[in-house]
């Protein structure tokens, strides 16, 4: 199977899973008051009969209609996984159809009206959830099992049942033919329905966008491979996925989703910088499908890169930073912080042939200045901690980022800005001359302690050869534990960038070699004959004074 298969195997189940547990707890719903609804049959019932079961009857149908609470219970919060799921559906299921056996036992066993009643339970059951017959006939054959089990040794144990005879025993023979037809058809339609879905789910469109194929997927949502058919060109749409189970409401799942989402669009339709990922399109679809159309890029993530060269030229990684901190410093003047800059968030692209052209992506937790804070829901991705409660939901001081990259204030529980970004980048450079972290912990909470209080060890500790100073003083102030002691903006980095890329020209100029290649550290000589060289008084201060 291809990886673009596997991926969107992948999704489709988790969006069948979400749908699954949300129409199942409706059903629980329905089919409880259904079931309760036939408390008064039950008594006319008996009456008629002039059988003194009528209370048993109520007890059995009480009884039975607390697995269905339970499990309705149990869905309303985060929906269990697929197996659990259904396990507990063909449970609750079998529970229902061993209750309905209980009362055939008590009016008349084997010769009961009530063992016709098994066939609508599972009609009413496949029809509301379609499965593929793998997983459809043991849901079917359960319950079914069950009912004749229960039947069969109540009947045998029960002196109120009459002893079976030939007639009895073609009642049972009729039923037990009809039963199997109607598990044959049910799981036959039921697979068809469901392969059908799985065709539309497959084949579907949004808004003007035909999916073509996966690319990927983030706290945020899922990223197609889409097709404009107006524009004639594809696009990279990024979609919320439909959260059917979530309940609604101020601080639910569904409505942070849906915050975070539309803050992720606000945010970057007002970038224009050529190192943001442009933004086409954005909409809502009349089924509730958020989505928004970006420029689909070629090339690979920071990470990716890394992983396959290693560590980066000295000069290479300046320039890479220095294009997001470009980018960057466009969004702060629009007050927005991005305060998840990380290597899988940068991407290295290649449009028209060109060469590591960055592009900046995913703005989904920005904060935007001015604009009040909506509570983002957990993800998998990024950690939201509130202070003292490492699992607990966030408030005004949220911990928003990746923990690898998250800065000092915001790990110690305060409110990133732009200095936070600042951070952020300074420990992208560290991964991108060393291909480390800054800090490597196991535990979630050292690695935290470690951003807020410990010292980082200098790059050029986990190098063979030292980086010239000019480069280790730009990591190290962008490191800097106080926001005040870093670079005043992202512009003020690219300034000590450019000047950085300014002294490697120098460098080499005077036989230092290539960038990638060990170097002396600058002298104070050089950096002063430099400094009578420079445009302005002021471009030693840039670096800022190592500490």
């Amino acid at each position: 199977m291809l990886e673009g298969d596997v991926r969107w195997s992948d999704s489709h189940e988790r969006d069948e899973l979400s749908a699954r547990a949300a129409r199942l707890r409706k059903i629980m719903v329905w089919g409880a008051l259904a079931w309760l609804s036939f408390l008064p049959t039950d008594l006319v019932f008996n009456t008629l009969r002039g059988a003194e079961y009528g209370l048993t009857f109520v007890g059995i149908r009480l009884i039975a209609t607390l697995p269905l609470v339970m499990l309705w219970l149990r869905l309303g919060r985060s929906p269990p996984g697929r197996i659990a799921l259904i396990v507990m559906e063909g449970l609750v299921v079998s529970a229902v159809a061993g209750a309905t056996a209980l009362l055939a036992v008590f009016s008349g066993g084997l010769t009961s009206p009530i063992l016709a009643a098994l066939l609508p339970i599972l009609v009413v059951r496949a029809l509301a959830i379609p499965d593929g017959w793998r997983r459809g006939l043991p849901l079917v054959c359960a319950p079914a099992l069950t009912f004749w089990l229960v039947l069969g040794v109540g009947s045998a144990i029960s002196p109120a049942v009459p002893p079976l005879d030939h007639a009895t025993l073609a009642a049972v023979i009729l039923h037990l033919g009809m039963q199997a037809v109607t598990i044959g058809m049910i799981t036959i339609g039921g697979h068809v329905a469901w392969d059908v879905r799985r065709n539309l789910y497959k084949a579907r469109t949004v808004g003007r966008y035909e999916l073509r194929r996966p690319l990927g997927r983030s706290a945020l949502g899922e990223v197609w491979v889409a097709w404009h058919h107006g524009l004639y060109q594809e696009v990279a749409l990024k979609i919320l996925p439909i959260l059917p189970g979530s309940p609604s409401g101020p601080g639910s799942e569904r409505d942070g989703a849906v915050a975070r989402f539309e803050r992720e669009v606000a945010a970057t339709t007002k970038l224009r910088h050529p190192n943001t990922v442009r933004v086409y399109d954005f909409g809502l679809t009349p089924d509730g499908l958020l989505y928004y159309a970006m420029e689909l890029l070629e090339g690979e993530t920071l990470t990716e890169l890394v992983a396959r060269e290693g560590p980066l030229p000295i000069a290479r990684a300046l320039d890479l930073l220095r294009q997001v901190a470009r980018a960057l410093a466009e969004a702060h003047q629009h007050g927005i912080v991005h305060r998840d800059i990380k290597p899988e968030n940068l991407f290295v692209s290649t449009p028209a042939g060109e060469r590591d052209v960055m592009k900046v992506l995913d703005f989904g937790v920005a904060s935007v200045a001015a604009q009040p804070r909506t509570q983002d829901s957990g993800t998998s991705e990024a950690l939201r901690l509130s202070p003292g409660s490492p699992d607990g939901p966030t408030g005004p001081s949220e911990r928003v980022g990746t923990p690898l990259y998250i800065s000092p204030e915001v790990a110690r529980g305060g409110v990133a800005d732009h200095r936070s970004d600042i951070y952020a980048l300074g420990c992208v450079l560290y991964f991108m001359l060393t291909t480390s972290p800054v800090f490597v912990e196991r535990d979630l909470q050292a690695l935290l302690r470690a951003h807020a209080e410990q010292q980082p060890a200098p790059p050029s500790t986990l190098l063979s050869a030292a980086l010239p100073d000019y480069v280790e003083t730009v990591v190290m102030r962008c490191l800097a534990k106080d926001p005040e002691q870093r670079y005043e903006d992202a512009g003020a980095l690219v300034r000590a960038i450019d000047l950085c890329l300014r002294l490697g020209r120098n460098d080499r100029l005077r036989g230092g070699g290539e960038s990638q290649q060990p170097r002396l550290r600058a002298t104070a000589a050089q950096l002063d004959a430099w400094a009578q060289h420079s445009t302005t008084e002021t471009d030693i201060d840039l670096l800022g004074s190592p500490e």
